[in-house]
């Protein structure tokens, strides 16, 4: 087969030569694969610790939500026990009140 032709190996697979490659960008057909890692490279490592730099105080908000959520959920449970806690005092006593009056009688 040709080599300025695309070779089939398998459905779907093309293998290209070097001279069919076409540059990623006007202007750098010059460049090696080699050539350009570091370029990328030095490139791409700037955007990544932005990204990943962005991700983590995405990670601290929603902990520091989760937390404050949370202590909100734990102080309306402490009050509804503190409510049902009175409640069944206010009726022990009340109970117990009554029984006194019973003896008084």
């Amino acid at each position: 087969m040709n080599e300025n032709h695309a070779q089939l190996n398998s459905p779907g697979d093309i293998h290209q030569t070097a001279e069919q490659k076409a540059p990623i960008l006007p202007g750098w057909e010059n460049l090696n694969d080699s050539s350009i890692v570091p370029i990328l490279g030095s490139t791409l490592r700037p955007l990544a610790v932005l990204g990943i730099r962005g991700i983590l105080g995405v990670v601290e908000c929603t902990q520091s939500s989760i937390a404050h959520v949370r202590e909100e959920i734990e102080d309306i449970v402490a009050e509804a026990q503190f409510e049902r806690y009175k409640q069944q005092m206010d009726k022990d006593i009340d109970t117990s009140s009554t029984g006194l009056e019973r003896e008084s009688d």
